[in-house]
């Protein structure tokens, strides 16, 4: 379940533009710009796998791993957000995926 610090980035932005359900040609440009694309690949295979429960457990089990809740993870949340807005729209799907997700990473999965 815990990933490497470079496949956790890989995930989030992989699984942020999956929140819509569709993966854009300018979105996937936009992932491979920041990854090789063998971890891109990787990544999907793992995202495939997992269902929402899992997703949402790796999340947090990594953001407690990385320390992204006791560091600044403003890093990954900006590049998760210019990930979903890289086909020119933050749809009502992915804004509310988006929302949640930086909860994650800035809490570690804990509830405030």
């Amino acid at each position: 379940m815990i990933l490497t610090k470079n496949e956790f980035y890989a995930y989030m932005l992989t699984y942020a533009v999956q929140a819509d359900f569709k993966v854009s040609a300018d979105e996937k440009e936009f992932i491979l710009s920041r990854i090789p694309e063998e971890l891109y690949n990787k990544v999907s295979r793992i995202l495939d796998m997992d269902t929402d429960y899992e997703a949402i457990q790796r999340i947090v089990a990594n953001v407690r791993e990385h320390n992204y809740d006791s560091k600044n993870p403003d890093k990954i949340i900006d590049d998760v957000r210019a990930a979903m807005n890289s086909d020119g729209e933050m749809d009502s799907t992915e804004l509310a995926a988006f929302v949640g997700l930086r909860r994650l990473l800035r809490n570690g999965g804990q509830k405030n």
